[in-house]
């Protein structure tokens, strides 16, 4: 993989995930009240001691489960020669990783974005594009051999 590439990686990566723990910071602290676009869509801080959608599954199998689940994406990732696939393993690690760290000192996850009836964060984004990339990658790979 060529520099540019590396580097365009780091940036984008440590520009996402960075921005995930300032709007975390916020929302724990300096813009802790709800503002609302519509009742659809706004900035509704709020925390979740469960895994998505808030199901409720005991915080230390969460934890045990999340640093397989980054060990094994490291794996892929650190193996692809994909660039693109690359990016939809660094977008999930991040997600993940920056989850787990809530987990790990909060006991649970910081979620501030509302939209329709659903609370998540910019981590939780960044996990499903990072798994869409991989999905359409994977099958764009299929249908070209």
């Amino acid at each position: 993989m060529a520099n540019n590439t590396r580097l365009a990686l780091v940036i984008v990566g440590g520009f996402l995930f960075i921005a995930d723990r300032i709007f975390k910071t916020l929302s724990a602290s300096a813009w802790s009240h709800d503002a609302y676009v519509n009742r659809f869509l706004g900035w509704s801080p709020s925390t979740n001691t469960g895994i998505a959608f808030g199901l409720p599954v005991p915080q230390i199998a969460i934890i045990i489960l999340s640093i397989a689940f980054i060990t094994i994406l490291l794996t892929y990732f650190f193996h692809a020669k994909n660039t693109i696939l690359r990016f939809g393993f660094l977008f999930i690690l991040l997600g993940a990783i920056s989850n787990l760290f809530d987990r790990l000192v909060f006991h649970k996850t910081l979620d501030y974005f509302l939209f329709v009836t659903s609370l998540f964060n910019l981590a939780d984004i960044l996990i499903i594009i990072g798994a869409v990339i991989c999905i359409f990658n994977s099958a764009g790979d299929r249908t070209a051999k």
